[in-house]
């Protein structure tokens, strides 16, 4: 995974829907992924009864089994405050072309690395 520099971070912040981005997780990582899963931590904003909101969430890439590289985002210290939206080609195909922060998600995930994809051995035919 990339390192976020200050020109980078910079950058996210004047293109994409995310604000504060950090190289320092804001929660505790209840899940227990390795440190080398840690993309960046960043702050979103969202109205919620008619006023504008904040929610700071954790940015993780591991990789599973099956799917390839799937996505943690961390939004509290209590074990259960985590979303784990799918696998990360499948998340930036569905919000490519959204709106909002899942769509600023997608974007800076295009924008910092490259996205790998591994065909299992297991799974080829012989």
């Amino acid at each position: 995974m990339i390192k976020l520099t200050s020109e980078l971070i910079t950058h996210i912040e004047n293109y994409y829907d995310l604000s504060s981005i950090s190289t320092t997780p804001f929660w505790t990582d209840h899940c227990e992924h390795s440190p080398d899963t840690y993309v960046c931590s960043f702050v979103t904003e969202h109205i919620h009864e008619k006023k504008v909101c904040e929610t700071k969430f954790d940015l993780y890439i591991f990789n599973q089994t099956y799917f390839g590289q799937e996505l943690c985002l961390r939004s509290g210290n209590e074990p259960q405050n985590y979303c784990s939206p799918g696998s990360v080609t499948d998340f930036i195909i569905r919000n490519k072309n959204g709106k909002g922060w899942y769509r600023s998600v997608a974007d800076l995930l295009c924008y910092l690395g490259t996205i790998k994809w591994e065909m299992r051995k297991e799974f080829i035919k012989q």
